[in-house]
């Protein structure tokens, strides 16, 4: 599962060109456009309210189709990342988040730092929830004592 938003669609791209053979479930139209440039890869859609701005479908028909399905993966977005647990600036796009957690065997944060010690709206979960936080640089200050307090696993990407 992937969740929406700029971050998510650039690690898209990637699994787009470097991976074959997956399916994928996602609520966000950017994250299917670029996943359908390979055409070994199932993209299954989720139905909701569209948001525009997002790009992405959000409501309870999204979580209930979302809550048939598991997933090994849930990758996904934030707005901020606080000593508290990543966040979205968007409630509806949170509850999404809240569901793909639910369903998936392992989940993972993307997120440059830009993100680190900000707050948003809807924290969608608290770090011992997320098992690895992929970013471009390493978290300091309480944010890093939060990470390493739940076992977060700290991915530096190379830019």
């Amino acid at each position: 599962m992937i969740g929406s938003g700029v971050t998510t669609v650039e690690v898209a791209k990637r699994i787009a060109y470097e991976m074959n053979n997956i399916t994928v479930i996602t609520h966000a139209f950017g994250v299917a456009t670029v996943l359908s440039f390979n055409p070994t890869i199932k993209v299954i859609m989720a139905p909701g309210i569209y948001h525009g701005e997002e790009g992405a479908t959000h409501g309870s028909q999204t979580c209930q189709f979302l809550s048939d399905y598991t997933a090994d993966w849930a990758i996904l977005g934030a707005s901020s990342l606080a000593p508290t647990g990543p966040a979205d600036a968007l409630t509806d796009a949170a509850d999404v988040y809240k569901q793909m957690i639910r369903q998936s065997a392992n989940n993972m944060v993307v997120a440059d730092h830009s993100k680190f010690d900000r707050m948003a709206t809807a924290r969608y979960a608290r770090w011992n929830e997320i098992d690895h936080l992929v970013t471009d640089r390493q978290p300091s200050g309480p944010l890093k004592k939060a990470l390493m307090a739940d076992k977060v696993n700290i991915i530096e990407a190379a830019v």
